[in-house]
C-alpha cells in the first residue's frame, strides 16, 4: 500500500507515505486502483475526492470523521470506523465480483454533469446560506 499527498511528522517519515505527487504521474496507478480510503481534512469535512475517484472507477472508503452530517449520498458500507473493518470489506468486495459491480453501480448514478461543472455544490451551498440569511 502507497499513500500519497503532503503529510506532516509522523506519517511523513512513513515509508508508504510517497509525498506529493503530480496526477499525470497518479493517472496510472489510479487505473490500476480498486479502492480508497478517504480521509477528512477536519471532522466532518467534505472534499471532492468522494466524486473524483468514483469518476476514476475507484471505489471509496470513508473514514468514520468525513462527512458525519451525510450530506453525500453515501452507502453506509463505505463507512468504516477501523482499519479491521476496512480490511474486510475489500477483501469481500474482492471475493464476490458481483458484489463489487453492483456497489459500484450503485455510486456512479450519483455522477453527473452537475458534479463536474459545480451546479449541485453552488446549489447546495445557496440553499444553506438561505436558510440563515
Amino acid at each position: 500500500m502507497n499513500v500519497y499527498g503532503k503529510w506532516s511528522e509522523p506519517w511523513g517519515s512513513d515509508p508508504r507515505f510517497k509525498g506529493p505527487v503530480p496526477f499525470r504521474q497518479l493517472r496510472p496507478i489510479i487505473a490500476k486502483t480498486r479502492y480508497t480510503f478517504i480521509i477528512p481534512t477536519d471532522i466532518g469535512w467534505v472534499t471532492s475526492k468522494y466524486w473524483e475517484m468514483i469518476h476514476l472507477g475507484v471505489i471509496p472508503f470513508l473514514h468514520h470523521y468525513y462527512d458525519q452530517q451525510r450530506h453525500l449520498p453515501v452507502p453506509n458500507y463505505l463507512r468504516v470506523s477501523n482499519p479491521k473493518e476496512l480490511d474486510f470489506r475489500i477483501n469481500e468486495l474482492e471475493n464476490d465480483r458481483n458484489l463489487r459491480l453492483v456497489l459500484y453501480a450503485s455510486l456512479i448514478k450519483f455522477v453527473d454533469n452537475q458534479d463536474y461543472s459545480g451546479l449541485r455544490l453552488s446549489k447546495n451551498i445557496m440553499e444553506r446560506l438561505e436558510k440563515y440569511v
